[in-house]
């Protein structure tokens, strides 16, 4: 099987890979795991602020069951889609797109703490390399677009360092610079670097820039259409600077409850549609 650029991993921002573990964390401690000795005082406190208005660490750890599509939008392009469904109390995850140019539908389900599972190709089993190829781009899918929407919530995870770089004035009020930074081994691309801009007065993540690992080029993405998903606030809409790029998170559901039934082997010749 041979497999177009639709179906790896579309690499266009962080593929940090970071558990978002559940677990009980009080908001006057920091999480479980967090080093606050390479970071400095000022940004923690404005990462707190962007984690609770993000629904807080409780609200994380209150969310069984996440699911949501990321779609790239780029140009006059047909947008490149992909669905996802996470059981965040036991990592088994579920990824379903399209395979190539000939629109081949794919599904794999796997669980992310092992890396282990199935996919099906047009509704039959991949077997061998074509297993195994599926399998990382899954993973990579869900580290990637996970990110998208999630990053908030990840400000203080463990080897995560975060560092103040002053204040930026904007038409909507002021907003505080934060650099994150990751410690070796952490994640696919450790060497990844974002800046991101967190409105003083909502706690609101706004924007953020990063350069890649082995990139030199910095981006940048405005974060908007804040919303309500079960315990969680989240930004669903991620614009590039020029107006040629949007990330969209679209069909959001963040549930305290699990639904099982999209983490069962396909019976049907073709995945659903991921928009």
């Amino acid at each position: 099987m041979r497999f177009s650029a639709a179906g790896r991993l579309l690499r266009v921002a962080a593929t940090l890979a970071v558990m978002l573990a559940p677990g009980c964390h009080e908001q006057a401690e920091l999480p479980a795991g967090f080093d606050p000795a390479g970071s400095d005082a000022q940004a923690i406190e404005v990462a707190r602020r962007a984690i609770a208005a993000s629904g807080d660490l409780k609200g994380w750890s209150d969310t069984r069951y996440l699911a949501f599509d990321f779609v790239y939008e780029v140009g006059d392009a047909a947008p490149i889609a992909y669905r996802h469904y996470w059981d965040v109390g036991t990592g088994a995850y579920r990824v379903e797109g399209m395979l190539d140019e000939e629109q081949t539908p794919y599904v794999v389900i796997f669980n992310v703490n092992t890396r282990e599972g199935n996919a099906w190709i047009a509704g039959k089993p991949a077997l061998g390399e074509d297993l195994a190829r599926l399998l990382e781009d899954a993973y990579g899918r869900f580290i990637n677009d996970s990110y998208w929407l999630l990053m908030p919530l990840k400000l203080l995870d463990p080897g995560v360092h975060l560092h103040h770089e002053g204040e930026v004035s904007s038409e909507t009020g002021v907003r505080d610079r934060i650099r994150v930074s990751f410690d070796s081994g952490i994640g696919l691309t450790p060497g990844d670097v974002y800046w991101i801009e967190v409105d003083r007065k909502s706690g609101r993540m706004v924007r953020w820039e990063f350069i890649l690992e082995g990139d030199e080029e910095k981006y940048g993405y405005s974060w908007t259409e804040w919303g309500k998903y079960g315990p969680l606030n989240l930004s669903t809409v991620k614009e590039y600077d020029d107006g040629s790029e949007r990330i969209l998170l679209l069909n959001v559901i963040a549930s305290r409850e699990l639904d099982a039934e999209p983490f069962r082997p396909p019976d049907v010749a073709q995945a659903s549609d991921p928009i």
